[in-house]
């Protein structure tokens, strides 16, 4: 029904069309992750585990990197850790989910830049 009905949308009613979706490759994607708020090493948990159901598997994780904030200041370090990521998310898909990622996890963004 779903594809009968997206069939409509995309070809017409009374078109002749012989619309099939594609099918996507899978894509690497890395990820730089962090964070300077609460418990650091549980977000950073978090933040992989809920990339790995809705973005795509995570298939390598770096160490975890303790840094100093840049571009700001801020009373905390950061713990940072790199994902390794294949997906058939397209690229608007992949950033829709980890702004609801970033979301569900607490980041708040105030204006332009960085903030703690």
């Amino acid at each position: 029904m779903l594809k009968t009905c997206i069939h409509k949308l995309l070809c017409g009613l009374n078109s002749y069309c012989t619309f099939e979706p594609a099918t996507r490759q899978m894509a690497k994607i890395y990820f730089s992750t962090g964070s300077n708020q609460g418990n650091r090493l549980l977000l950073l948990a978090e933040a992989a585990t809920l990339i790995n159901r809705q973005v795509g598997r995570v298939m390598q994780y770096s160490q975890v990197f303790e840094t100093e904030p840049w571009g700001f200041d801020a009373d905390t370090s950061f713990f940072n850790q790199v994902l390794v990521v294949d997906t058939n998310l397209g690229p608007h898909e992949v950033l829709e989910q980890i702004l609801l990622i970033e979301q569900a996890l607490g980041r708040k963004r105030i204006g332009n830049g960085y903030s703690s």
